[in-house]
């Protein structure tokens, strides 16, 4: 009965415990699905006539968020020696940062240009947690942020083609 008691007790810090080994990577991942809602509520109210831009973006979403899982993965599963040459390496070069682009006018088309600032706000998490975790996320770090900065052009694209249509 302790057994079964102390296991209870245990189970809720254990997750909460998980949880918080990256906080920055799950902040991410609640933005990006913010920016999703965003360019969807624009679907809706452009009545779908984006040009195939928006569908774009929430591909490009989607992908980011599937690599965040993934630079997590990889974070857990990093030797602490690797970490090290993570962060030695970050010293010398590391990745350039290209921040996406926030390019939408808002007053014209607030959907997409919140979906833009929620992107940016996105990519901000995902160097955070690049650098409490010396760079070393096997890449995926690096392609979600490649795919936030697609997301955040096919939005523009998005708001230039209504703009033009």
């Amino acid at each position: 009965m302790k057994k079964v008691f102390l296991f209870c007790f245990l189970i809720p810090f254990m997750v909460s415990a998980f949880a918080a080994g990256h906080p920055n990577l799950r902040a991410a991942q609640d933005l990006i699905n913010q920016a999703f809602e965003k360019v969807s509520a624009a679907q809706k109210a452009n009545g779908d006539k984006l040009g195939g831009y928006a569908v774009q973006a929430k591909e490009a979403l989607a992908s980011a968020k599937e690599e965040i899982k993934l630079a997590a993965e990889a974070a857990n599963n990093a030797p602490d020696a690797t970490k090290m040459f993570g962060a030695i390496g970050a010293l010398f070069g590391g990745d350039r940062d290209t921040s996406p682009a926030m390019n939408v006018l808002r007053k014209k088309h607030p959907n997409l240009a919140e979906a833009q600032d929620l992107i940016y706000q996105a990519h901000e998490k995902i160097r955070a947690a690049q650098q409490a975790n010396e760079f070393d996320m096997e890449g995926h770090a690096k392609k979600a942020l490649d795919f936030l900065a697609s997301a955040a052009d096919s939005i523009k694209k998005a708001a230039e083609y209504v703009n033009s249509h």
